[in-house]
């Protein structure tokens, strides 16, 4: 399993199998609850993005953001980007603060958010 996923790492646009392997030892080592309660938390994390801070074109973004950034690090560049949101600022400014947050923390913590095609 591991060989096809260093290949598909470097040829595939799907990033959902990144994760694969770290899942599979936090369920190991965790059990399958904890890791559907962490899975649940992440989800719920997601629609707060998508109602609150998607302008028409961040959805996909913050689904891949959610998907391979640890959700305690988001919740960090969350809180960084709304204490930059000036009172009245629309869903454009808005969206483009989260985005930039995560965008540097991915960039920190060294993970690609962009789909290959």
């Amino acid at each position: 399993m591991a060989k096809v996923l260093d290949a598909a790492k470097c040829q595939d646009s799907f990033i959902s199998y990144r994760p694969v392997a770290a899942n599979f030892d936090f369920i190991r080592e965790n059990g399958i609850e904890e890791f559907v309660r962490r899975e649940v938390e992440k989800q719920e994390f997601l629609r707060h993005l998508i109602n609150d801070y998607d302008e028409g074109r961040s959805k996909i973004f913050y689904c891949t953001s959610c998907q391979l950034i640890p959700l305690g690090k988001l919740r960090e560049a969350l809180a960084e980007a709304e204490a930059g949101i000036a009172e009245g600022a629309d869903i454009k400014e808005k969206a483009g603060l989260v985005r930039t947050a995560i965008n540097s923390l991915a960039d920190a913590l060294q993970i690609d958010l962009k789909l290959r095609k």
